[in-house]
């Protein structure tokens, strides 16, 4: 049976393409790292993660999302990090204007509940989906900030 295995680095790896329109090879990507084919072998089969140096080569390579991507997976900061998602700059600010006319209704709704500086239970539920929202608009802030950048 085939197994079609893939971590944030091999992705990362084979979505950058060299000069022929072609996925980097272990090889050709580890040339450009300056490091080991083996060394980024072991990466794309979990056998172990890469310092932070190397994911900071990786960033330079592959584009920033790699280094996000790799606080989320492998740091224990990772649950407390909003998702990102890289899209295109168009993609981007069409979520941000419609976050902006959501913004004034949920800092409204955040503003009052706090405003006792406690979460009462009847408040617990609108609390929650505020959050969300305050979460998911950092995160898509985070995901403009590496739109459209990057070393593919």
């Amino acid at each position: 049976m085939e197994t079609n295995y893939t971590n944030i680095y091999q992705q990362a790896r084979i979505s950058t393409h060299d000069k022929k329109s072609k996925p980097l090879t272990q090889m050709k990507a580890a040339e450009l790292l300056g490091l080991s084919r083996d060394a980024v072998a072991k990466w794309e089969t979990g056998e172990c993660a890469p310092t932070e140096k190397n994911v900071a080569k990786m960033a330079r390579l592959y584009g920033p999302s790699i280094a996000y991507q790799h606080l989320l997976e492998q740091s224990a900061l990772g649950p407390y990090l909003p998702e990102i998602k890289e899209m295109n700059l168009q993609e981007v600010a069409l979520r941000l204007v419609d976050a902006n006319e959501k913004w004034a209704n949920q800092l409204t709704r955040i503003v009052h509940i706090c405003m006792d500086n406690k979460i009462d239970e009847i408040e617990k539920k609108d609390f929650e989906e505020s959050k969300k929202f305050f979460r998911d608009l950092a995160g898509l802030c985070l995901s403009l900030s590496i739109s459209g950048l990057g070393g593919k």
